[in-house]
């Protein structure tokens, strides 16, 4: 974005008004993508080797995806719920309510139930092939269970962008085996 209205000579506001004028009308179809979060060294992170920066980065990475992935187990079983969902997310902040709130749809009578889940399957032997093969290709950014979990489920990395490995035939190849199905499997061996 920064690149296009650099390019063009208009602000930032200026073209995200025009595209979210071209979608309302219909003529684009806009979706959110290549969210990067950005960081910078502060002045004490200079003192330490790279070993201890790297360590410690993979620490805060890896963290942050559990959280994530427990946020959004969360949100299932909110959604999931059976009972008022009003009284049970108010109690989630702290406001316990007395009764049920009688407008949601639990309460008119529409209780919640589970949420339809994708199928999923095993790794055959042919996904394994796969594997060693794109192991076998030996590329920096798939070194290590995790990048390669994260590449074969279809979760893009800066380092995939960069050496273009997103638009490789195996990226997102078990994108309907839960990442951490795959991650068990690449640490137990293939």
């Amino acid at each position: 974005m920064a690149a296009a209205a650099e390019s063009l000579g208009e602000s930032r506001e200026r073209i995200l008004k025009a595209l979210g004028f071209l979608e309302q009308s219909g003529d684009i179809e806009m979706k959110p993508a290549g969210l990067r979060h950005r960081f910078r060294l502060l002045p004490g992170a200079k003192e330490k080797t790279p070993r201890e920066l790297a360590t410690w980065l993979y620490a805060l990475f890896t963290n942050r995806e559990t959280l994530d992935i427990s946020r959004l187990e969360r949100i299932v079983a909110f959604a999931e719920e059976p009972a008022c969902l009003t009284r049970h997310l108010l109690a989630y902040f702290g406001e316990p309510l007395p009764s049920p709130c009688g407008h949601c749809g639990c309460c008119l009578g529409t209780p919640a139930g589970p949420l339809p889940r994708g199928r999923e399957r095993e790794i055959s032997l042919a996904d394994l092939q796969l594997i060693r093969g794109l192991q076998a290709e030996r590329h920096a950014a798939l070194r290590g269970h995790r990048p390669l979990a994260r590449f074969l489920c279809g979760i893009s990395s800066p380092a995939t962008t960069r050496e273009r490995l997103t638009r490789h035939d195996a990226f997102g190849c078990l994108e309907t085996i839960p990442f951490q199905k795959v991650l068990a499997q690449l640490q137990a061996g293939i």
